[in-house]
């Protein structure tokens, strides 16, 4: 079933919050827009009325909360993990002082060609484009 928001208190003088109106399915909101008027009551009871006086009520649309039967159980309390030295040490260490950890981060990495160097050599191959971005190409006008 599709539902529209229905205000209770039309715009533009009732804002458009969930304090002003809540769903109604199709039917019911054209019912209301041509002929009822609703207003809202306690515990989310609706009140239609139509032009003559005539009203009905909606039953509540929720109920209260169930209480619970017992009570949660407490949370486990955690205790702190303790990290020998040595593990410490190889979490907290920089992984490009190792090189092997180096190169399966950044496999691709040459030290002996710079990195700005890659970028252009990418720009230039099979593009037919140079650097100094000169069109190969003569375009039709």
């Amino acid at each position: 079933m599709r539902c529209d928001y229905e205000h209770d208190d039309p715009w533009p003088t009732g804002p458009t919050c969930a304090c002003n109106g809540g769903p109604l399915c199709r039917r019911h909101h054209r019912v209301k827009q041509q002929l009822m008027t609703k207003t809202r009551e306690r515990h989310s009871t609706v009140r239609f009325t139509d032009p003559t006086g005539r009203s009905w009520t909606s039953p509540p649309q929720h109920g209260a909360p169930a209480r619970p039967v017992r009570a949660l159980p407490a949370l486990p309390t955690a205790e702190p993990h303790t990290l020998s030295p040595d593990a410490l040490a190889e979490l907290t260490a920089d992984p490009d002082d190792d090189p092997v950890r180096h190169e399966l981060r950044h496999p691709d990495h040459d030290p002996d060609h710079p990195e700005h160097d890659r970028l252009a050599d990418r720009i230039t191959t099979d593009t037919g484009w140079g650097l100094t971005l000169d069109d190969p190409y003569r375009w039709a006008s």
